[in-house]
């Protein structure tokens, strides 16, 4: 598995960017606020593999705290790599937290792919996952 990326950004795209790390581009899925880096930036990463069936996938993250919310995440029935980066796009590990703690399933409506039915399912799984304080 590859644990983490170092390199330089070599494009930017709607839903991901193109790092190269000695002259390979990895096209890494990224949250929105590491999609603000710009060409020729140096960026590191922590990222986690998904592997499917056809596919591998890599996703990226400023701080290993956001990779661990992501893989986190994955443990949720029903809660795809897509949907988890768009929660970490979306609410910050402290909204999320507050969040999960007063079971407040509008602020995960919030994310866009996410209803009141399914935010409701992530509080409720998240509650003994996730590190509260």
């Amino acid at each position: 598995m590859i644990a983490s990326l170092e390199g330089t950004v070599a494009a930017t795209h709607d839903d991901n960017i193109t790092v190269v790390v000695n002259g390979v581009g990895y096209k890494v899925y990224v949250p929105d606020v590491t999609k603000a880096q710009h060409a020729g930036e140096a960026i590191m990463l922590h990222t986690s593999m998904v592997v499917r069936e056809d596919s591998m996938t890599l996703y990226g993250f400023s701080t290993s705290e956001e990779r661990n919310l992501f893989e986190t995440l994955l443990t949720i029935s029903g809660v795809g790599p897509r949907v988890a980066l768009a929660i970490i796009s979306t609410l910050s590990m402290d909204n999320l937290r507050n969040a999960v703690v007063s079971d407040r399933p509008e602020t995960l409506a919030r994310v866009p792919g996410i209803g009141k039915k399914t935010a409701q399912k992530i509080l409720f799984e998240l509650k003994d996952k996730i590190a509260v304080g």
